[in-house]
C-alpha cells in the first residue's frame, strides 16, 4: 500500500503555492484599502473585537463539549486534564500578550500603510520576520545566518532609498516580529498548555488597547469609500490561506513556506499597479534580496506556530 507521505503529497503542496500567494497578497491589498477610508488603529480594534466576540462563545461551547465527552469516557469525572482546561495563568498570559504584543504588530502595520508605500511595508515586514529565526532556534545554522544576512542587506538598501520616507515606522515594522517571537516564548513558558484555547482574551485586550491608542491619536471615523468597507473582510483571505496550508503534510511545510517569497513579489507588483505607487530601483533591489533570503530558508509552519 502506498504511503500518504510519498511524493504525490509534494505535488499537492506545490499546486497550492499559487493559491496561497493569491490569498495572502489579497490580504495585504485589503489592508491597504481599509486604511484608505478608515482610521487604522480604531478599525483594527473593531476587527479584533469582532473576532473575539465570535471566538469567546465558540471556545466555551468547545470546552463544554469536551467536558461532556470526558465525563462520558471517564465514569463521570468532571475535572479535565490541564491541557484541555485553561487555568487562570493561561488567561492572564493571553491578556498580557494581547496588551503588549498584538497592538504593536497590527497597529504598526495599519499606520505604516498610511505613511509609506505598501511595497516598503511588505519588505520591512518580511525582512523582519527572517530575524526571528534567532529567537526560534537557539543555534541558527549556516542557512539561517545567510537568511538573516540577506534580509539585513535588503533592509539597508530599503532604508537608504527614496521610498523609505518614515524611518520610525519602518523600524517598528522590523521590531514587531522580534517582539512577537519573544512574547510567544514568554507565553509558552507561562502557559505551556496551548495558546489557542485562550486566544480570544488576547484579541479582546488588544482591541481595547488599539481603540484607546486611536483615540489618543485623534482618529475619527468619516465617510469611507465602498471598497474600503468591503475590504474589512480581509481576515477571510488569511483564513483561506491557512486552510490551504493545513492541507499540506508536515514533510512539505517548507514548500508551503515558499509562498512568502511569492507573496512579497505580488505585493510589490500590487503597489506598482493597483495602488499607483511607483517604486524606486532600490525598493526592487531590497525586495529581491529579502525574497532570496526567504528562498534560502523559508519560514516553516512549525516555527510560525511557536511565534
Amino acid at each position: 500500500m502506498a504511503s500518504n507521505d510519498g511524493p504525490p503529497r509534494l505535488y499537492v503542496s506545490l499546486a497550492l503555492l499559487p493559491a496561497l500567494v493569491v490569498a495572502f497578497a489579497a490580504y495585504w491589498y485589503c489592508c491597504w484599502l481599509v486604511v484608505q477610508g478608515y482610521p487604522p488603529l480604531r478599525i483594527a480594534s473593531l476587527e479584533l473585537a469582532a473576532v473575539a466576540v465570535v471566538a469567546l462563545p465558540a471556545g466555551v461551547a468547545v470546552r463544554r463539549w469536551t467536558r461532556q465527552q470526558h465525563e462520558l469516557h471517564n465514569d463521570g469525572l468532571r475535572k479535565l486534564p490541564e491541557p484541555l482546561d485553561p487555568r487562570a495563568r493561561d488567561w492572564i498570559a493571553s491578556a498580557l500578550y494581547g496588551a503588549l504584543v498584538i497592538p504593536l504588530s497590527i497597529g504598526t502595520l495599519g499606520v505604516a500603510l498610511t505613511r509609506v508605500p505598501i511595497a516598503v511595508v511588505a519588505i520591512a515586514a518580511f525582512g523582519g520576520r527572517a530575524w526571528r529565526l534567532v529567537l526560534v532556534r537557539r543555534l541558527p545554522g549556516l542557512r539561517s545566518l545567510t537568511t538573516i544576512a540577506l534580509s539585513a542587506a535588503g533592509l539597508v538598501v530599503l532604508a537608504t532609498g527614496p521610498d523609505a520616507t518614515d524611518t520610525t515606522v519602518i523600524a517598528l515594522l522590523l521590531l514587531a516580529p522580534m517582539v512577537r517571537a519573544a512574547g510567544g516564548r514568554a507565553w509558552d513558558a507561562i502557559s505551556p498548555s496551548g495558546r489557542h484555547k485562550v486566544a480570544a482574551i488576547g484579541w479582546l485586550t488588544a482591541a481595547i488597547v488599539l481603540q484607546i491608542a486611536g483615540l489618543v491619536r485623534g482618529e475619527i471615523f468619516g465617510d469611507a469609500p465602498l471598497r474600503s468597507t468591503l475590504a474589512i473582510a480581509a481576515p477571510l483571505c488569511v483564513l483561506a490561506g491557512l486552510a490551504l496550508a493545513a492541507i499540506a503534510r508536515p514533510a512539505h511545510r517548507g514548500v508551503i513556506g515558499l509562498s512568502s517569497a511569492g507573496t512579497l513579489l505580488a505585493v510589490v507588483l500590487i503597489g506598482e499597479t493597483w495602488c499607483g505607487q511607483t517604486g524606486a530601483t532600490s525598493t526592487w533591489i531590497a525586495a529581491a534580496l529579502v525574497g532570496i533570503a526567504i528562498l534560502v530558508e523559508p519560514p516553516d509552519l512549525g516555527d510560525l506556530k511557536r511565534l
